[in-house]
């Protein structure tokens, strides 16, 4: 019986550690997610300002009759 207690707490440590590691892995990925947003989100404000209607009239293109 002491030897399942004893494989217990290996297995509990084994976790905990892990845990950890996981909780590493997640915080940095969630660092690199936010320098992405940040660069999607100027991405996304560039595309919005090139989709968005000039207030300028366009040029007709080709020759015209006076």
């Amino acid at each position: 019986m002491s030897v399942e207690i004893i494989l217990a707490f290996v297995r509990l440590r084994r976790l905990t550690l892990s845990s950890k590691e996981v909780t590493k892995r997640v915080d940095a990925l969630e660092r690199g997610f936010q320098q992405h947003d940040e660069k999607l989100k100027t991405v996304f404000d560039v595309i919005r300002k090139l989709m968005a209607p000039s207030d300028k009239p366009h040029r007709k293109i080709g020759f015209h009759k006076d």
